[in-house]
């Protein structure tokens, strides 16, 4: 789902103003902007952004809930953990 949400508008947008300014495609951007990922339409939009708000409560619900399990009786401040980044050749 996120994928189809970042790139709803397609990717001819951003490459159009990439191209105008002469910059190369960021990267980390290719696998959110595929150039062949067609716009799609508004209904499917709403759907996305209806999912994307279950997702967000369901997360903020998890998160509040662990108050219950803290010793302070609040919920947590945050996750630490370890990021690997992967480089591609």
């Amino acid at each position: 789902m996120k994928f189809k949400f970042f790139s709803a508008g397609g990717a001819r947008p951003i490459i159009s103003i990439l191209e105008q300014s002469g910059e190369p495609f960021p990267h980390g951007l290719k696998m959110l902007y595929d150039a062949s990922q067609p716009d799609i339409p508004t209904t499917e939009l709403w759907k996305l952004q209806i999912q994307r708000s279950e997702m967000a409560k369901l997360y903020l619900d998890t998160w509040n809930e662990s108050a219950e399990k803290t010793k302070s009786g609040r919920p947590i401040d945050g996750i630490i953990r370890f990021v690997y980044l992967r480089r591609e050749s």
